[in-house]
């Protein structure tokens, strides 16, 4: 993760660029304000810098799609 747009919470779908496309979407375990703050951290950082651990991923896999034409996700 380099960037986080817009405003949203966990569990809430967003939309995955790679700066100039979408390629995909996914369900977040974390909201923006979190993202912001451990974007670039690794898994075992995120309790030193958030204060608790929710997921190791900001989007499962499970919860993802990725390629196809965007009307379809």
């Amino acid at each position: 993760i380099t960037a986080v747009k817009g405003e949203f919470n966990s569990g809430d779908p967003v939309t995955i660029s790679d700066g100039s496309q979408e390629i995909g979407k996914g369900i977040v375990n974390y909201s923006s304000d979190e993202i912001a703050k451990i974007k670039g951290a690794h898994s075992e950082e995120i309790k030193d810098i958030l204060g608790y651990f929710n997921k190791s991923e900001v989007i499962h896999r499970d919860n993802m799609v990725i390629g196809g034409d965007k009307d379809e996700y």
